[in-house]
């Protein structure tokens, strides 16, 4: 893709997670209840999200052969099945008391996925088919 498409694929999804954040912050004052489960629905969305990201990257990288592109692809499978995860255990997460499991495994996801996307970073541009 383009770097402009790219930049306005990012500055359109950075503007819904914002519009997302405030709407669940306004309903999350005035209706309590709902607010939960809007995060909730906000965790399955992304989840959803940063898996088809994910898959999409792979496709490029099969396409094109670049391992950045696969490396990415592969961090965007794992914080997407990670937060797929998350949202169906959290009910059984929260009530066990396991409040700790919960955050635990989040920061274990993303320090592999950091790992990935830096290691994406550090590679040169080259074919790997």
């Amino acid at each position: 893709m383009a770097p402009t498409v790219d930049r306005r694929v990012g500055l359109a999804a950075a503007v819904a997670l914002v519009a997302w954040c405030v709407l669940c912050a306004a309903v999350s004052r005035d209706w309590p209840q709902a607010g939960g489960q809007l995060f909730e629905d906000a965790r399955g969305c992304t989840a959803v999200l940063f898996l088809t990201a994910g898959l999409l990257r792979l496709a490029h990288w099969r396409v094109d052969g670049q391992a950045p592109a696969g490396l990415t692809g592969a961090a965007f499978v794992t914080l997407g099945s990670a937060q797929a995860v998350l949202t169906f255990a959290s009910p059984v997460l929260s009530s066990d008391g396991r409040v700790l499991a919960s955050p635990v495994f989040t920061l274990a996801t993303l320090s592999a996925v950091v790992v990935l996307l830096l290691a994406a970073r550090s590679l040169p541009a080259v074919r790997a088919d």
